[in-house]
């Protein structure tokens, strides 16, 4: 098992890294259009594209490594301010705020699509 734990490891470093590369090539590519268009009055049909799919990489390439950091980005101001009674409840009334509106955007997703479907057919 410490085999595999620290091959994912490996990999989580190396995802994280190769995220890093990424983002040294989305600049580039970026620099390249700004030059292009503005310099050469030539602008490029790729590298807006190129941009977005590389940025996607990069959240996914870079997540793993975050997660394992415990580096999650948070707005926590509210939270740090509370005394500690009241810093629980407030965390999990916000849990619960953030659960039921994903389940309802679910719920509106799923029911849009079956009205869709049944006024199809």
């Amino acid at each position: 098992m410490a085999r595999v734990t620290s091959l994912h490891d490996a990999i989580t470093r190396g995802g994280y890294q190769l995220a890093a590369l990424i983002v040294i090539l989305i600049a580039g590519s970026y620099c390249y259009e700004v030059a292009a268009r503005y310099f050469f009055n030539s602008p490029t049909d790729w590298a807006n594209a190129l941009v977005a799919y590389l940025l996607c990489a990069v959240i996914f390439l870079a997540m793993p490594e975050q997660t394992r950091r415990r580096a999650h980005i948070a707005i926590t101001i509210l939270v740090d301010r509370c005394a500690d009674p009241a810093r629980r409840h407030l965390w999990r009334s916000l849990l619960a705020a953030v659960s039921a509106a994903s389940c309802f955007a679910v719920f509106c997703h799923f029911c849009d699509g079956c009205d869709a479907s049944e006024s199809a057919a």
